[in-house]
């Protein structure tokens, strides 16, 4: 009976972890991370927009190489669409909502069936020596079981994401995307 009434103690604790603990979390999750790398802002820009050569460096794809991916770039970024499915990474989908060319992408990321999106943003910035980089996942959560292991799980992503800046940057710098552009148009008389 004794074991029985410490049971009892042991579930009514957890139960109260559960439901009380969520309660004084934040219920939207941020995590960022970031890096420099060594080539201009539009060059970083371009391969983070349109999705280019993402598996060569993506680090969830990286865990679950079996993994099936399909990548669709659009003319002006917007509306560009990365979508996988894995057995350890699961299903899901990101789509380029809105750019601000060579500074800022805000995109929307969908997991499994979800149909609330959280928000992926990319923050460039020219320091001169090159771009520095910042990534950043934003979510809102439910409450109680979401809430709480979105938080618990906060630093896992943050290295997630510092892992995939670092092959980021080692696959941008080593293999720099050439873009075109036109110089400086000038008028005068013949």
């Amino acid at each position: 009976m004794k074991i029985l009434k410490w049971l009892l103690y042991i579930i009514l604790f957890l139960v109260a972890v559960i439901l009380i603990v969520p309660l004084f979390l934040p219920s939207t999750v941020r995590v960022s991370a970031g890096t420099e790398i060594a080539l201009s802002p539009e060059q970083v820009f371009h391969n983070a927009a349109s999705y280019t050569d993402r598996n060569l460096w993506d680090p969830w794809l990286q865990t679950d190489p079996g993994a099936e991916f399909s990548i669709r770039s659009e003319p002006g970024y917007a509306g560009s669409e990365y979508t996988w499915n894995g057995k350890k990474i699961k299903s899901g989908r990101m789509v380029v909502d809105s750019v601000s060319y060579g500074r800022y992408i805000a995109s929307s990321i969908y997991f499994g069936k979800d149909p609330r999106p959280a928000r992926v943003e990319w923050y460039l910035e020219n320091t001169g020596a090159g771009t520095r980089v910042s990534w950043q996942f934003t979510a809102g959560t439910s409450w109680p079981m979401e809430r709480l292991m979105m938080n618990l799980f906060r630093g896992s992503l943050r290295k997630d994401f510092e892992r995939g800046l670092a092959g980021l940057k080692r696959y941008l710098e080593e293999n720099p995307p050439r873009l075109s552009s036109l110089g400086e148009i000038q008028t005068g008389t013949i």
